[in-house]
């Protein structure tokens, strides 16, 4: 039986529009997925580029030299793109209290090892000190610290002092003694730039033979003890005399005295009126 034409049209283009209707929608949905999954894909990169990490920062600005403890460090969360690779975490604290910083740290920085004194400079002073040879700690006031002019790798002539009676004397102890530290500032520090010179310091750390470190501690504990500074292309010494208070004006009076030279005579010159002067001539010691 023949289809009538009409029928047979409609079938044919009801077919074609369901075809590209479903056409349309596949392509549709294979265009939506296509761009899920590359936003996907993109966010994932976005996700893992920019993936947080907790890092140990400076809770405030740490000045250079600083010694490090708890208080000037906190825990801040960040992407790790921005941090230096180096950074520290939560679990290097244990490698900063203590420490000082080589450098200027700004709040909110993360701490990096670089940024730190190496404990072998920081640590370790025996390994500076020669066989034989001794480190004392000595107390000092601004007077004894040079008003803060002494440092490490100086070196220093050490006066002893001692009340007697109503005058004192005074020894030489000891000379050319090398200063191994000033404070906590050592001379591998200072000659490595890794720490300020502080001029406020209440020690100082001398290096010294076994011997002259028992006399030191016995001056300290019943006299005074004066450093003088050094230049340092002075290494000359000078003679380990004793002075007493009461001598102190005798030295001045002999050395006036010796200064006048009694065997030079004094020109005199007498009248003057008109006329030529009378020239004469006295000698130190003889009558008027």
């Amino acid at each position: 039986m023949d289809i009538p034409p009409i029928r047979s049209l409609f079938q044919s283009n009801l077919l074609l529009g369901i075809a590209a209707i479903a056409a349309g929608a596949l392509a549709a949905w294979l265009g939506a997925r296509h761009l899920d999954q590359r936003a996907a894909g993109l966010e994932q990169q976005v996700r893992q580029r920019y993936a947080t990490a907790p890092y140990i920062v400076a809770s405030r600005d740490v000045p250079k030299g600083q010694r490090i403890d708890a208080s000037l460090l906190s825990i801040r969360s960040m992407p790790r793109v921005f941090a230096p690779a180096d950074a520290l975490g939560p679990d290097d604290a244990g490698q900063l209290i203590g420490g000082r910083v080589a450098v200027a740290i700004r709040r909110g920085t993360p701490v990096v090892q670089a940024a730190l004194i190496p404990r072998s400079v920081r640590e370790r002073l025996s390994e500076q000190i020669p066989e034989g040879m001794r480190a004392m700690t000595i107390q000092v006031d601004q007077l004894n610290a040079i008003s803060g002019h002494l440092e490490a790798g100086d070196s220093v002539d050490i006066l002893y002092s001692q009340a007697r009676g109503n005058g004192a004397v005074l020894v030489p102890l000891l000379q050319r003694v090398p200063v191994l530290a000033t404070g906590g500032v050592t001379q591998a520090q200072v000659q490595s730039q890794m720490a300020e010179q502080n001029a406020d310091f209440s020690s100082v750390t001398l290096l010294l033979a076994a011997a002259d470190a028992r006399r030191v501690v016995l001056a300290e504990q019943t006299g005074r003890l004066t450093l003088l500074l050094r230049r340092d292309t002075d290494i000359g010494l000078l003679e380990a005399l004793s002075v007493n208070s009461r001598e102190l004006l005798l030295p001045m009076r002999i050395d006036r005295l010796r200064s006048v030279p009694s065997a030079l005579p004094v020109e005199l010159l007498v009248g003057g009126n008109g006329s030529a002067p009378a020239r004469s001539w006295m000698r130190t010691g003889d009558g008027a």
